[in-house]
């Protein structure tokens, strides 16, 4: 069964969520919702959760921004511009191979975003990290962000493993497996507790989001 969260729902969801562990109501109830964060989806939205790989989300979406503006976010238009050209927008060697990589299976269709969007999680993530320079934080942020997926945890996430320590859903020497075994008690919305873990560290460390 697939099943997706919208703007309208968002914060029954999280309501929901709260009634799984009285502390989650404590941190909504000390910072508020976190916002809902309408990324796009499809090849944009690819791109996008690309150029964020292990940069400030500020400097990736300086860069997405200006190649919106410069070269448009097309399959047709990255294939067809140069290296040269998207390097000169800040995108790194790698990140030009992976995204023109993408670009390359949509336009021969071998991958078609669309029927992605109908399948399973567990089939999406399978499909997407067949890809080069796509592994799986970037197939579970696209589930999340892009897809609107209700029960994803990407626990490659730095920020929030950080954050899940902070607030003391895990332990400091928990590895990977450990933490996504904890979140399991947050099933079906693990999607709800990863925002909400998220939006606490954004707040804790006064980090300035910039636009969707």
């Amino acid at each position: 069964m697939i099943t997706c969260f919208s703007r309208d729902d968002f914060t029954g969801y999280l309501d929901a969520l709260a009634g799984t562990d009285e502390r989650i109501g404590g941190i909504i109830k000390a910072i508020g919702y976190p916002p809902f964060q309408d990324r796009p989806g499809g090849f944009e939205g690819l791109v996008r959760i690309i150029l964020e790989q292990q940069v400030s989300l500020s400097s990736a979406f300086s860069v997405f921004t200006s190649l919106k503006r410069e070269i448009r976010l097309t399959p047709e238009a990255v294939n067809n511009a140069t290296d040269d050209q998207l390097r000169a927008l800040g995108i790194t060697r790698q990140k030009t191979r992976y995204i023109k990589l993408l670009a390359g299976e949509i336009l021969a269709n071998r991958l078609d975003l669309n029927t992605l969007a109908t399948l399973p999680d567990r089939e999406v993530k399978h499909r997407l990290t067949a890809l080069t320079g796509i592994g799986p934080w970037t197939a579970d942020i696209y589930l999340l962000m892009g897809l609107n997926r209700l029960d994803i945890f990407p626990v490659g996430d730095l920020a929030l493993r950080k954050a899940m320590v902070s607030l003391e859903f895990a332990s400091p020497g928990d590895d990977r497996q450990a933490m996504v075994e904890k979140a399991r008690a947050f099933a079906p919305y693990r999607s709800m507790f990863s925002c909400l873990l998220w939006h606490w560290y954004i707040c804790e460390n006064k980090i300035k989001v910039p636009g969707s």
